[in-house]
């Protein structure tokens, strides 16, 4: 394949998420309702999509796996679709989305793929919200925003706390 043009700040992105919520993370998974609706876990394909704004398609109530995803505007499989946001070929996506890689196999894949991290890590990845925590919601496909209830259980996510800097704004500044 000719073309591509590999996105490693998507690619170390989805590091990020792994390691700000390690819980949400199954490598075994395209996606995957937690048991107790404690969140939707996904596996490094299924967060690429899930960065990007996809949203898993759940096509039956009690569905706790899919491989599926609404992205573009349009049905897609999470394989798919992940390689093309990625902007790698098959054989690459192949060893980065197999199912029995660790973090660490997935940290030095993604290095061996896209090269060194362009800027330092992303100390906001726990900011991302989670798909709906709820699993016995109904087939909701979307995202709810923190401090919004959801329209079927009530439950309201929380509104996380930002991280701090200890540097004052306009620190340095001419004004």
């Amino acid at each position: 394949m000719t073309g591509l043009k590999p996105d490693a700040g998507r690619a170390y992105a989805v590091l990020d998420q792994i390691d700000a919520r390690p819980e949400l993370h199954n490598q075994s998974a395209w996606f995957h309702r937690t048991i107790g609706g404690c969140g939707t876990a996904a596996c490094f394909a299924g967060w690429t999509s899930l960065l990007a704004g996809d949203e898993p398609l759940w096509t039956h109530d009690y569905q706790n796996q899919t491989d599926a995803v609404i992205g573009g505007g349009k049905r897609r499989y999470i394989e798919a679709r992940a390689t093309e946001l990625l902007g790698i070929d098959p054989d690459q996506a192949d060893a980065l989305f197999y199912g029995g890689n660790t973090r660490e196999d997935l940290g030095r894949l993604v290095e061996q793929i896209f090269g060194p991290r362009p800027g330092p890590p992303n100390r906001w990845a726990a900011m991302i919200p989670d798909p709906h925590p709820m699993a016995n919601c109904g087939p909701l496909q979307m995202q709810l925003s923190p401090g919004v209830a959801c329209p079927t259980c009530g439950t309201v996510p929380p509104v996380p706390e930002l991280p701090t800097d200890d540097v004052p704004p306009n620190a340095g500044s001419a004004s």
